[in-house]
């Protein structure tokens, strides 16, 4: 994550303080969905919050019957809305992964580590290098801070 976000939080509250919390938790999720879009376009594209590529894969050339592989992107299905879930109430949000098996393999690559490489107890292990996969990066909290203007804008003219 890039910064501290104790000054966009306090101006946040501050904000929000006044409307209702299911105007709130909409706003939640309005901004939750946009940080998984977001996260999930930087996954695709192989690239942490820092606008960094990722490190890439070890080289393996041949697969079992001799045949030359192809690079492939990393995290196919880790980017996908089953996978990568928000979730937002009148108090907070929450963008990751939710569900056991892709918390476990995000985290080891999130925070580079070693796993095994199948889920059978005899699977050798292989480490991981990290790659940050979800953050939050100096564009996304304009998008935020430029969400929660339209938001409240809309509030108070209702009112």
């Amino acid at each position: 994550m890039t910064g501290d976000l104790t000054e966009l939080e306090t101006l946040v509250d501050g904000l929000l303080a006044n409307i209702a919390p299911s105007s709130r938790r909409a706003v939640a999720l309005e901004i939750a969905t946009e940080l998984r879009r977001s996260n999930a376009s930087r996954i695709r594209d192989n690239v942490g919050p820092d606008g960094m590529p990722f490190a890439g894969r070890k080289s393996k050339l041949r697969d079992k019957q001799g045949r030359i592989q192809k690079k492939q992107a990393m995290f196919q299905k880790l980017q996908q809305q089953k996978h990568l879930k928000r979730q937002a109430s009148g108090d907070g949000l929450r963008v990751g992964f939710f569900k056991a098996t892709s918390a476990r393999i995000a985290r080891v690559h999130h925070e580079g580590g070693t796993d095994r490489v199948t889920r059978s107890s005899g699977s050798i292990k292989a480490k991981y290098a990290k790659r940050e996969l979800l953050g939050l990066p100096a564009g996304d909290e304009t998008k935020i801070m430029n969400l929660l203007e339209t938001r409240l804008n809309q509030n108070f003219e209702d009112l």
